[in-house]
C-alpha cells in the first residue's frame, strides 16, 4: 500500500513537472518572434511582422493550451486508475486478511484436534503396553505351572511305571507261587 502510494506520488510528481516545463516554456513561445525595434518605423514591415508575429503567438498559445488540457486529462486518468488500483489492492489485501483468519482459526482447530488425537492414542499404546506385560505375565506363570505339572507328570510316570514293574513282579511271583 505504502509503495503504491509512493509510486502515484512519483507519477504525479513527473507529470507536474512536464506541465511546469511546458509553462516556462510558455514564456518563450510568448516572446517569439522578437518583437520589433521602435526605432526601426517600417510601418509595412512591422504590420506584417506583427500580424505574423500574432498569428505564431497564437498558433502557440494553442498548441500549448492544448497541450495543458491533454497532460490535465492524462493526470486525472492516471488519479482515476491509480485509486481504482489502490481500491482493488486494498479489497485484495482485506479478502487475503480475511482468508488468513479463518485458516489460522481451522489450523488451530486441527492442531487442537492432532493433539488430542496424539495424545488419546498415546494414552491407549500405553494401555496396551500394561495389557501385553500383564499377558507375558500370565503366559510367564501359566508356563510356570505347567511346567510343574509336566514334572509332576514326569514324576507319576516313572511312579507308574515302578509300580507296574512292581505289579508285574508282584504277579510273576504270585504266579510262581500258585504253581
Amino acid at each position: 500500500m505504502k509503495k503504491l502510494n509512493e509510486k502515484l506520488n512519483d507519477r504525479v510528481d513527473f507529470l507536474q513537472s512536464i506541465i511546469d516545463k511546458e509553462a516556462s516554456a510558455n514564456t518563450f513561445y510568448y516572446n517569439y518572434p522578437p518583437k520589433a525595434d521602435d526605432t526601426l518605423k517600417v510601418a509595412t514591415k512591422d504590420k506584417k511582422v506583427d500580424n505574423e508575429g500574432q498569428k505564431v503567438k497564437k498558433m502557440y498559445e494553442d498548441q500549448m493550451e492544448q497541450l495543458k488540457k491533454q497532460y490535465e486529462s492524462m493526470i486525472k486518468q492516471l488519479k482515476q486508475s491509480m485509486s481504482e488500483q489502490v481500491e482493488d489492492l486494498t479489497q485484495l489485501f482485506s479478502d487475503a486478511s480475511k482468508d488468513l483468519v479463518s485458516e489460522t482459526v481451522e489450523h488451530r482447530a486441527l492442531q487442537k484436534k492432532f493433539n488430542d488425537y496424539y495424545s488419546k492414542t498415546d494414552a491407549y499404546q500405553k494401555q496396551l503396553e500394561g495389557e501385553i506385560q500383564d499377558l507375558k505375565n500370565e503366559v510367564k506363570r501359566l508356563n510356570e505351572e505347567y511346567s510343574s505339572f509336566d514334572q509332576r507328570f514326569a514324576q507319576r510316570k516313572t511312579e507308574g511305571e515302578q509300580v507296574k514293574k512292581q505289579l508285574a513282579d508282584l504277579q510273576r511271583e504270585h504266579a510262581e507261587l500258585k504253581r
